[in-house]
C-alpha cells in the first residue's frame, strides 16, 4: 500500500496511573479521520471516544503538522494522540501541543469502576 502526501500516522497513548498495566498505546496509518477513528476505537470506551474525536476535529490543524492533543479525564486517566505526516518536510519537526479540555469521566462509569 503506498501512502500519499496526506496520508498521517496517528497514535493514541492512554495512561491510569491507578493500574499497574495502565500504560497502552495503538498505532494507525491512513488518511487523517479515519486513521485517528481507528486509533481511539483500539485504545477508547465509547464514551472517552467520543469525547476525543470532537475534541481533536474541532482543533485540527494543518495537514502536514505534526500534533501532539493533550487531555485528562481525572488525574489518574490521561490520554495522548500524537498525528505526524507520513512523508513531508515537516515529519520530523517538533509537535506542537494543543489541550483538550473538559474531558471527563461520565458518572455512570465512575459507580461502575467503585462497584
Amino acid at each position: 500500500m503506498s501512502s500519499s502526501n496526506t496520508d498521517v500516522e496517528v497514535t493514541v497513548t492512554t495512561t491510569r496511573t491507578d493500574d499497574p498495566d495502565g500504560l497502552r498505546e495503538a498505532t494507525v496509518s491512513g488518511s487523517f479521520e479515519i486513521a485517528l477513528r481507528s486509533a481511539l476505537v483500539e485504545r477508547c470506551e465509547d464514551w472517552a471516544l467520543k469525547q476525543v474525536w470532537s475534541g481533536v476535529l474541532s482543533r485540527r490543524q494543518a495537514l502536514g503538522k505534526p500534533v501532539l492533543y493533550v487531555g485528562e479525564f481525572k488525574k489518574t486517566r490521561t490520554i495522548t494522540v500524537g498525528v505526524r505526516p507520513i512523508c513531508g518536510e515537516d515529519r520530523d519537526k517538533p509537535a506542537k501541543v494543543i489541550r483538550l479540555p473538559d474531558l471527563y469521566v461520565p458518572a455512570d462509569v465512575v459507580r461502575q469502576a467503585a462497584a
